[in-house]
């Protein structure tokens, strides 16, 4: 976890000369992240 925020930290103040809120960056990449492994396991979510 401490490497991810790390990371994010490191993004959002490079990707742009005004910084990005760290919590922005992390939700993106983790949203992502969460995507891909839903993606991965063929979860499928019933309404």
């Amino acid at each position: 976890g401490g490497i991810f925020a790390l990371a994010c930290d490191d993004l959002a103040r490079t990707l742009m000369a005004g910084e990005i809120p760290l919590g922005i960056v992390a939700s993106f990449f983790g949203a992502l992240l969460f995507m891909a492994m839903m993606m991965s396991r063929n979860i499928r979510i019933e309404r």
